[in-house]
């Protein structure tokens, strides 16, 4: 599987966000849809279709939690009247 060089930030909820896909890391297979050794003219469904998991991050951690995890933890508090 073709996998990715990323860079993203880290919170402190435990998700990562990729912020950019530095560099591609062409795997060579011909029976992966995402690589250039893969002929154009194949439809067969067992070909990878997906990347692999990113071969390696650069992150930046940040204290905060995401904006879906904020939205779910701040519309769960009780409101005040």
């Amino acid at each position: 599987m073709c996998q990715y060089d990323t860079s993203g930030v880290q919170y402190a909820c435990g998700h990562y966000l990729v912020t950019s896909l530095d560099r591609k890391h062409d795997c060579g297979s011909r029976y992966c849809t995402k690589s250039a050794k893969h002929p154009r003219e194949c439809r067969s469904f067992d070909c990878k279709q997906y990347y692999g998991p990113d071969l390696t991050q650069k992150t930046s951690i940040s204290t905060a939690y995401c904006n879906p995890c904020q939205e779910a933890f701040f519309s769960n508090l009780p409101r005040r009247r």
